[in-house]
């Protein structure tokens, strides 16, 4: 027999979570993760470890947060030598939480500097992206032309919305909607608001980067970097070549515990100069949880 010992390292991911850990067993009768049968070995608070048994031949662990399906899967060959792993708890894009061995981010990590890149790894699609939202954001738009005069704070309360550990207070106008490639969306009848997340754990570098760094890396061609109250923002318009609508779009990057964001303000530029004032508002609204 031998020791496998897991350490979850601490951090502000799903902190009160408890993962759950199993090896495979072909008799088992724990669970069912895909086709495999499991057995719980054991559990991993945050910042913990567990320590348990398994014999000389090759055996595959699982480690599972919210999703058992979802399961980061470490294969121990056969040896007879204790063995220790270490992994953290990571938010998807989906936004579930998932562990993920050491070894699973490292070979991410190594899969994006195999992709040609443009500037920085994390902002490849970054235009790419924008155009979509914006593409998407004018199509729903444009069934509501009365959009373009109704006054955004008449009659609205403020709503908190959370993404992850991030908290966002626009108004109740908003509800929260789905695009590919993002985070988040939400949207009401006079613009839309979009957020991605590039993190620390697939990004090493990006946790020393200052606010103006970030900014720069993720600005579209066209986009202009100012400052208003002490805040970085990139400001960008865009003319859609199927509509000829014209839009109008904030980019504010935000530095959170665990991530950079991007979150995109977007609405018909006829509506810029009376929303700006909100659209900052909102973003000296985010938060995120200790």
């Amino acid at each position: 027999m031998r020791t496998v010992t897991i350490i979850r390292a601490e951090n502000n991911v799903a902190p009160k979570s408890v993962c759950k850990v199993y090896v495979t067993d072909p008799n088992a009768t724990d669970a069912a993760i895909g086709s495999e049968a499991c057995r719980e070995v054991g559990t991993l608070n945050n910042g913990g470890s567990t320590v348990f048994a398994v014999g000389s031949e090759p055996v595959r662990i699982l480690v599972a947060a919210e999703d058992a399906e979802q399961a980061d899967r470490y294969d121990l060959p056969e040896g007879d030598a204790d063995v220790t792993l270490t992994g953290e708890c990571v938010f998807l894009r989906t936004g579930n939480t998932a562990f993920l061995f050491d070894s699973s981010i490292a070979a991410q990590i190594e899969a994006q500097k195999a992709v040609p890149q443009k500037k920085k790894p994390f902002v490849l699609v970054i235009l790419l992206v924008l155009v979509t939202v914006l593409a998407a954001a004018g199509a729903r738009f444009a069934v509501k032309m009365y959009m373009q005069k109704k006054n955004a704070d008449t009659g609205a309360h403020d709503r908190t919305f959370k993404v992850q550990n991030l908290s966002i207070t626009l108004s109740d106008e908003f509800i929260e909607t789905s695009e590919d490639d993002l985070d988040a969306s939400f949207e009401s009848d006079y613009c839309g608001v979009y957020l991605q997340r590039d993190s620390f754990t697939m990004f090493p570098e990006l946790s020393d980067w200052t606010l103006e760094d970030y900014a720069d890396a993720i600005k579209p061609d066209g986009g202009e970097i100012k400052t208003q109250d002490g805040i970085p923002y990139i400001e960008y318009r865009y003319t859609s070549e199927e509509s000829g609508e014209t839009y109008y779009s904030v980019i504010v990057p935000v530095k959170g515990p665990d991530a950079y964001w991007s979150v995109f303000f977007v609405t018909f530029i006829e509506n810029a100069v009376r929303l700006r004032p909100t659209i900052f508002r909102w973003a000296k609204s985010i938060t995120f949880d200790n």
